[in-house]
């Protein structure tokens, strides 16, 4: 039995010339030169495959390959397109037409169209073969319009689902817009009572949609029935605990209460995408017999088009999720900024150029904290150190800062790298003041602490020029800075156990916390980041390594801790000390113990002016030089 074969043209040169190359190859050839006559011919004899012509008259051969493949009864019929032309416009509708090849043919390339014939008749009679029912017999002639209405029935379907899911993908950042999206979908290919949408995430998320006057207990039958589906169909998982995430419960609303609220019919569609079912969609119908044949091909195709979606979605969430923990977990380690650019930055660029910045040096440390680690166990001192950074930790961020290491009980924190804000300095001044008010809120409770110990700290701060970067080996790299001004940082939190300050600040801060008072800027819109505070010159000092004095200030948070009589004297001392009159500067400086006799640094400057009093200093500039780091 010959292999049928529909031959379209309305060329009858064209027509004559693929009919003869086609007969004599042993086809039975069916001819017709406009698309009525040619699908007459399709319903009644059932060729294996046709060949038509794109300016094919009545129906055009793009629409008749488009009939053909939208019509269950006529899908398993090959369609060759064929074109007189070459161009661009005819070869995109013959590739995006459904049909299985499009063809320019020839007098000189008939053997090429026979090859494809051959090809595309062999594929469709496997097919027709493996067929358990010959649907086409159910086709006759009077059929046709109907045919043709249904396959651009279809066609419009397909349409309204693409523009639909195409307007969710747009939302591909939110599941939740586009299961709202899915949902609105299905709801105008079909009038369901109940909608369950599962999604193969972690934690699992569902959709649920229903009608206001269905039961609690038949609410609760349909999620176990959905539940259950998802788990057989869901092979990825090992264990369903079901500690869900409900993205959404819409209810619908219906009039009265005299409707059958018992679902008769149930349809689960699984999202089948690469092998991995990202998700499941289960509908219920009040009505037995809902999910017709036409219905079910709907509801395929729709599953088909929102798979794709739903899986780069749920990739999407996935790789952001990731992608946070990744940042949550550095974050203790790397600045924000940095881990941004570790992000952003190609592998073949430089992370972080080293360069040379302002930076203001805040280094904060545990006064005596060597007592306090003998008397306690190692996991009891890790334990309150980690409370402790976290507090500390959450002010200097608070105020600007990075923390750029923990050194033993010690931080070091930096305020302009790698982020950089006006008045850096003052930020820091501000940070180090609201962490000296935090300390007295510290539990010390479960430490042992040695007799009469209170739990203090200092605070040293310099702000100045140094290098910032990402600074190490090739295996490892830290972004920290480096140079003079951390060194000088360190000396200076070092002195405050010498003028029993809390605070030390270098004048470059004063500098910077003077010019932001002058200008009356606020260190940050909130009014909690902004304290007042008093400046004490304590002394000019030459640190260790350097031959250069600094001015070093004392920031007392406390406003009330020293009389205006107390601080006038203090410094009327400091003035005279500098000048050289020892004698009449330690006068000052007994007066400002008569008024506070606690007072450390006075005491310290009274102590100098009566040992400068016998032996005074040659070539004295004033400062005073430290041999201890």
């Amino acid at each position: 039995m010959k292999t049928k074969i529909l031959v379209a043209f309305n060329s009858k040169t064209m027509l004559s010339l693929i009919c003869d190359c086609l007969d004599e190859a042993g086809f039975e050839v069916l001819k017709a030169d406009n698309g009525i006559d040619a699908l007459n011919i399709l319903c009644k004899e059932n060729p294996v495959c046709v060949l038509t012509y794109m300016e094919l008259p009545q129906i055009s051969g793009f629409s008749f390959a488009r009939i053909i493949k939208n019509t269950p009864y006529l899908k398993n019929t090959g369609i060759i397109l064929c074109s007189t032309e070459d161009g661009s416009v005819y070869q995109f509708w013959g590739d995006n037409s459904k049909s299985d090849g499009f063809f320019i043919p020839r007098s000189d390339n008939m053997h090429e169209l026979l090859g494809l014939v051959n090809k595309v008749t062999e594929k469709y009679e496997q097919i027709r073969k493996e067929e358990t029912e010959p649907v086409h017999s159910k086709i006759s002639p009077d059929d046709i319009l109907d045919i043709v209405t249904k396959a651009y029935d279809k066609e419009l379907f397909e349409l309204f689902v693409i523009k639909n899911a195409f307007q969710a993908s747009c939302s591909v950042l939110n599941l939740k817009q586009i299961l709202e999206k899915m949902a609105q979908t299905l709801s105008g290919i079909y009038n369901y009572d109940s909608l369950a949408i599962i999604l193969n995430t972690d934690p699992i998320m569902e959709y649920y949609d229903y009608p206001s006057n269905m039961s609690k207990e038949d609410l609760d039958d349909f999620k176990k029935v959905c539940h259950s589906d998802f788990e057989e169909r869901i092979y990825t998982r090992k264990k369903f605990n079901w500690k869900t995430n409900l993205i959404q419960e819409e209810i619908i609303e219906v009039e009265g209460n005299s409707r059958n609220t018992k679902i008769e019919s149930y349809e689960c569609f699984p999202l089948d995408s690469n092998k991995i079912y990202p998700a499941t969609i289960h509908i219920g119908s009040f009505k037995s017999g809902a999910f017709t044949p036409r219905l079910e091909q709907r509801l395929d195709f729709f599953t088909t088009i929102y798979s794709m979606i739903i899986e780069k979605a749920i990739w999407f969430q996935n790789a952001t999720n990731a992608e946070e923990k990744m940042r949550k977990a550095f974050s203790r380690f790397i600045p924000s900024k940095i881990i941004d650019d570790i992000i952003s930055t190609n592998e073949s660029e430089q992370t972080s150029i080293e360069e040379k910045r302002q930076v203001a040096i805040l280094i904060a440390d545990i006064r005596n904290f060597t007592s306090i680690s003998e008397k306690n166990k190692p996991e009891e001192v890790v334990k309150f150190l980690n409370y402790y950074f976290s507090k500390m930790g959450l002010i200097i961020k608070k105020h600007g800062g990075t923390i750029d290491k923990f050194m033993g009980d010690a931080i070091m924190a930096l305020f302009g790298a790698p982020e950089s804000y006006r008045f850096n300095a003052s930020r820091a001044a501000n940070a180090a003041v609201e962490m000296i008010n935090e300390i007295e809120k510290i539990d010390t409770g479960n430490l042992i602490l040695p007799k009469d110990y209170k739990f203090t700290v200092g605070i040293g701060i310099h702000y100045g020029e140094s290098i910032v970067g990402a600074i190490g080996s090739e295996e490892k790299k830290e972004y920290t800075v480096i140079g003079d001004s951390v060194n000088l940082a360190s000396r200076i939190e070092s002195l405050t156990k010498i003028y029993g300050s809390k605070i030390i600040v270098t004048e470059n801060v004063k500098r910077d916390i003077d010019s932001r008072l002058k200008n009356r800027y606020p260190v940050n819109e909130k009014k909690d980041t902004d304290f007042n505070f008093i400046m004490r010159h304590l002394d000019n000092v030459k640190v260790k390594g350097k031959s250069v004095a600094t001015k070093i200030y004392d920031i007392i948070e406390d406003v009330n801790l020293y009389t205006d009589e107390f601080l006038e004297n203090y410094a009327k001392g400091l003035h005279l000390y500098f000048d050289r009159n020892f004698q009449t500067a330690a006068n000052y400086f007994s007066k400002a113990l008569e008024i506070c006799s606690t007072d450390r640094a006075a005491r310290l400057m009274l102590r100098r002016c009566d040992e400068f009093s016998v032996n005074v200093p040659e070539n004295w500039d004033g400062s005073f030089s430290l041999s201890i780091k």
